[in-house]
């Protein structure tokens, strides 16, 4: 995203558990063979002979996530980017998982997830949303976020995106969530932060902004799950005092 001008909509502001580590007591069960079917289109399965896929389990929540068997592509990559030359899909030598190698320079092309950063901006007992302007889930509540630009650091990212989307400065403090969206293959990074002045407004992605306490807060219409997940851990903190960093992961293929 880019730093957009600035509309002349702004405001005046008025007025589980703790996650901790995703690691300790998980246990990593063997299941069934399964593979990809690049020919098939996105999220096709068929039984091949690759590693066997192992799934995550949580003792308190069960199944929770798959970081070890390779995503089903939701783009194919085509062409190569070096010498516009064919690339098909194998396990390149050296590797364990299956790659776009081009056939005629040897270009391997990594996917890799991506990160989304943002901020829960607070002013007293109340947080700033976003309700969103573009899609996926145009007209539902966010946090102020979006995907990370090189050259960034996380902090200066979920500054920017606040920015953007609410058209005010905040102070960003710790990082306090972290969500795995394996099937999106994306990796949320939500910061507290606390809003600079009280002037706010709707970004050029937003319908409007708004000041919530914990009451009054839209859950139904709240976008994502990552964002409903840092919303409840933010306000768990708030009354527990809790600083630490909450771990959870979303997949639906797992559903």
């Amino acid at each position: 995203m880019r730093i957009k001008s600035l509309p002349c909509s702004a405001r005046t502001s008025t007025g589980g558990c703790r996650s901790g580590s995703l690691w300790p007591g998980w246990r990593v069960p063997a299941l069934p063979r399964q593979g990809i079917n690049p020919a098939a289109g996105p999220c096709s399965r068929l039984p091949v002979p690759t590693a066997p896929r192992r799934i995550l389990r949580s003792p308190s929540s069960g199944i929770i996530g798959d970081p070890v068997f390779p995503m089903e592509r939701q783009f194919a990559v085509k062409f190569c980017s070096q010498c516009a030359g064919q690339v098909r899909l194998k396990v390149p030598e050296g590797d364990t998982l299956p790659r776009y190698v081009c056939s005629s320079c040897g270009v391997v092309h990594y996917e890799n997830p991506k990160i989304v950063v943002g901020c829960v901006p607070e002013a007293g007992e109340r947080v700033l949303l976003c309700r969103r302007a573009i899609e996926p889930r145009r007209g539902y509540w966010t946090v102020p976020a979006g995907f990370m630009e090189n050259g960034e650091t996380l902090a200066q990212g979920a500054a920017r995106e606040t920015l953007e989307e609410a058209l005010t400065t905040v102070e960003v403090a710790e990082l306090f969530a972290v969500v795995d969206v394996v099937h999106a293959q994306q990796v949320h990074m939500m910061f507290r932060a606390t809003l600079v002045g009280d002037a706010y407004g709707a970004g050029l992605e937003s319908l409007e902004t708004e000041m919530f306490l914990e009451e009054e807060i839209p859950w139904p219409d709240i976008a994502f799950p990552s964002v409903r997940f840092s919303l409840e851990k933010w306000f768990e903190d708030r009354r527990t005092g809790y600083r630490g960093v909450h771990f959870t992961v979303f997949d639906r293929r797992l559903r």
